[in-house]
């Protein structure tokens, strides 16, 4: 596993060993084992294991940005948007496990912590909150508070990926199928036409 980014090595050894642990189940001595350095590799990139997990999660939260953002970029219309954004969820949940279960259901404290450069590490929720403000805009949702509406629609995301990775016999097409019903439901009683 060894390889020029040591920091890189040592974040995707803790991703690694999170699949097959709790955040409780592992070490740091162990990360370093399964990235190929020694124990005191780590305390060069890392203060602790708790600064360890945060920069997991901060790094699972930059590609799940990008992978909403681009989801974003790729839709006209703000509903069709929304729902991509939706999508783009769900898909990351599915994809990236591991770091959604560190980012949302065990360490969700980490998404309000500041980074060393400012603000929160989740920034995809203001892609959907332009989204919601450009279809609110446009008449094509009821003039609310975009941030609420915003917040139900991701609590709706959440959902499905949440019972994806804790019921058993929800697989991934269950998950999708239960989105885009979702999604259809929306389109027709929550949106107005346009």
């Amino acid at each position: 596993m060894r390889g020029p980014d040591t920091r890189g090595d040592l974040l995707a050894a803790a991703v690694a060993l999170l699949a097959e642990h709790d955040v409780d189940g592992f070490s740091l001595r162990q990360v370093a084992e399964a990235a190929g350095y020694a124990p005191p590799t780590v305390y060069l990139h890392f203060a602790d294991k708790d600064d360890l997990l945060f920069h997991a999660a901060q790094a699972g939260c930059a590609t799940f940005g990008a992978r909403l953002a681009e989801a974003a970029a790729g839709a006209v219309h703000p509903v069709d948007r929304i729902e991509a954004i939706g999508r783009a969820y769900v898909e990351f949940g599915l994809a990236h496990p591991v770091e959604y279960r560190l980012m949302f259901l065990r360490r969700g404290d980490m998404l309000l912590r500041a980074t060393p450069g400012g603000p929160p590490i989740i920034d995809g929720f203001d892609v959907l909150i332009e989204s919601v403000e450009a279809a609110m805009a446009m008449g094509a949702l009821p003039e609310q508070s975009s941030r609420e509406v915003a917040a139900w629609l991701w609590t709706t995301v959440h959902g499905i990926v949440g019972l994806h990775l804790s019921v058993p016999g929800i697989d991934a097409d269950a998950a999708r199928a239960f989105y885009e019903r979702t999604a259809r439901v929306l389109r027709d009683g929550f949106y107005i036409r346009t």
